[in-house]
């Protein structure tokens, strides 16, 4: 059987961590990513020298500098992939995500979040996921927990990770099916 993953990209504050909270509330499991941030949730905190020695030791399989000054390190490690369902992943790394996914029989679902609170519209979405036929693009205000909540519902149910009368038997009755 095929394994599912969930690919998560869009510009800052477009949502994608809040989707990735959502979709562990349903059950899915997500890969943690390092960072050099010091206020950042739900990641593995590391000192610089540590996260530039694991970059030197090829551990990553993507990394990326961001931050208003580009202070901070973001990266995730290869072995990470292998347990989960779900990843926050930079659109440049994509192509090379889908690449490792067809070698190790992985279906990839890609999401790309556009918040349009922000400016964003769907002519952002960048080439490299544009040209994905599954592809689904998801227009955001960036921080609707509800919303998102129904999108990672939808997302589960579609996607096979478990069926509409068991989101159903839970008690959302008013999730969005589509």
């Amino acid at each position: 059987m095929r394994k599912t993953m969930i690919i998560i990209m869009g510009r800052e504050n477009s949502g994608k961590f809040r989707l990735c909270r959502a979709l562990e509330e349903q059950g899915l499991k997500r890969v943690v990513s390092y960072t050099t941030r010091p206020d950042s949730r739900g990641t593995h905190i590391v000192c610089e020298d540590e996260f530039r020695d694991m970059l030197q030791h090829g551990r990553f399989f993507q990394h990326t500098k961001t931050g208003p000054d580009n202070e901070w390190y973001y990266g995730t490690l290869l072995e990470d992939f292998e347990d989960c369902d779900c990843a926050i992943m930079d659109a440049k790394d994509f192509g090379r995500f889908m690449k490792l996914a067809e070698k190790e029989n992985i279906t990839v679902q890609p999401i790309y979040l556009v918040n349009q609170a922000n400016g964003g519209s769907v002519t952002d979405v960048p080439e490299e996921v544009s040209c994905c036929r599954n592809a689904a693009i998801f227009l955001t205000d960036g921080c609707d927990k509800e919303k998102f909540s129904e999108m990672a519902e939808a997302l589960c149910v579609n996607l096979g990770f478990f069926h509409k009368d068991e989101a159903d038997d839970a008690g959302d009755q008013d999730a969005v099916w589509f």
